[in-house]
């Protein structure tokens, strides 16, 4: 139990991606014409841009890739100082093998300032001749035109609800472990396509559990249960506005939960609940406008607390 199974099961070709068809077929032209341009991978979390990444440089490079593929890990230093120094550095070296070029993969690349992009828009230009940036975002509307405009973009989509269950039911098999149908179908709803995160909480619910229950999911990853989220939803229609306010503190803060995953689970309950379709699509919509102000990095609690007052007043 000591390896991560996120590493373990970790596609190593670009064959053994999961789902995404189209990308690897890129990739595989990209390989084979010894061409590479600079990428721009867009998709949300976990669902294979950084393993396709690593799979192609080790298809380009064979045993010298790890020389040759350098990952930076600047989420922490997202100014135009990371850039000037980490980057820039990294990208003045040269390939270890016969290419002529390696291989810097970048993550969230979004959350770079613009003065930020701007100078990775330089180095993008200016070493060109030995490096292949690869950059890594949720969102591509937040990288600028001049770096877009260089690069070519590859969308990734989350795998299927039955490409996930075959990933889950691989590592259960390899893993000989006792996972219950409840908890199978828990991980591939909670999971959403992430992947990663579906096999982290798998095997830390395994590392102490000779049987993996639905119950013990949700304990470990101290994620609230359908009915609880429900109850929010419910409540906002007919109970006194604080009595609202203070459960949604609680999902927040006592649970744990991400204004994100509050609202997706929300979005998921209002299609369950008995209601006037009209209704349903002022909900819906005003749940999309949450979503946005939430994914442009403002306050998340102030955003949800808007949606439930929205659905009291209707």
């Amino acid at each position: 139990m000591d390896e991560l199974w996120t590493e373990k099961y970790r596609p190593d070709s670009l064959d053994d991606i999961v789902n995404q068809y189209q990308v690897v077929e890129k990739l595989k032209k990209y390989k084979e014409s010894g061409s590479l341009p600079h990428l721009l991978l867009v998709g949300p979390s976990g669902v294979g841009k950084t393993t396709s990444t690593m799979a192609l440089a080790k298809e380009i490079y064979g045993k010298n890739w790890k020389g040759n593929f350098l990952e930076l890990n600047v989420s922490y230093r997202r100014g135009i100082k990371a850039v000037r120094e980490e980057i820039k550095n990294a990208a003045m070296t040269t390939s270890l093998t016969e290419k002529n070029f390696k291989i810097i993969f970048i993550d969230e690349a979004e959350t770079f300032s613009d003065e930020a992009q701007a100078a990775l828009r330089r180095i993008l230009e200016k070493y060109s001749d030995n490096v292949r940036f690869v950059l890594s975002c949720n969102n591509s509307s937040k990288i600028i035109d001049p770096i877009r405009s260089r690069c070519v973009q590859l969308h990734f989509r989350p795998p299927s609800k039955g490409e996930v269950k075959s990933w889950i039911m691989r590592i259960i098999e390899n893993e000989n472990i006792e996972v219950e149908d409840e908890a199978i179908k828990f991980l591939i709803n909670y999971g959403r396509g992430n992947l990663r995160k579906i096999t982290n909480l798998l095997q830390l619910c395994a590392s102490s559990s000779d049987k993996i229950t639905e119950e013990e999911l949700i304990r470990y990853n101290r994620l609230t249960g359908s009915d609880d989220i429900k109850k929010l939803l419910k409540d906002s229609f007919r109970k006194d506005f604080l009595d609202v306010r203070e459960k949604l503190y609680e999902l927040l803060i006592d649970e744990g939960l991400s204004g994100k995953e509050l609202l997706i689970r929300l979005h998921e309950e209002l299609f369950k609940i008995p209601m006037d379709d009209k209704i349903r699509m002022k909900i819906v919509k005003k749940m999309a406008e949450v979503d946005y102000n939430i994914l442009e990095g403002s306050n998340d609690e102030i955003h949800l607390k808007n949606l439930l007052a929205y659905i009291k007043s209707i």
